[in-house]
């Protein structure tokens, strides 16, 4: 019973890739593995920002923040709400 609502608050998870890496089926995997691991207790999302590959190396990490940010508050899943994030790299 503990477990249960305590499952019930999670709040929706972002997940961030690292360095060189993108959205890709790969990232699907983490993706998977974080929704099964809260019992799907929260939607579970991997945010683009940019082209991936490219832009996590040449761009400018202020943009890259200020970029996730416009993604989140846009996003109906996160717009407004306490959120988890995940970084793989």
């Amino acid at each position: 019973m503990f477990a249960s609502s305590v499952l019930a608050e999670v709040a929706p998870v972002v997940v961030f890739h690292g360095l060189n890496g993108n959205c890709s089926p790969q990232m699907d995997g983490w993706v998977e593995m974080i929704e099964e691991g809260i019992d799907y207790a929260a939607p579970v999302k991997c945010i683009e920002i940019g082209d991936g590959n490219t832009t996590s190396i040449f761009e400018r990490m202020e943009w890259q923040v200020l970029t996730a940010c416009h993604h989140l508050h846009n996003d109906p899943v996160f717009a407004g709400k306490e959120i988890n994030i995940v970084g793989i790299s």
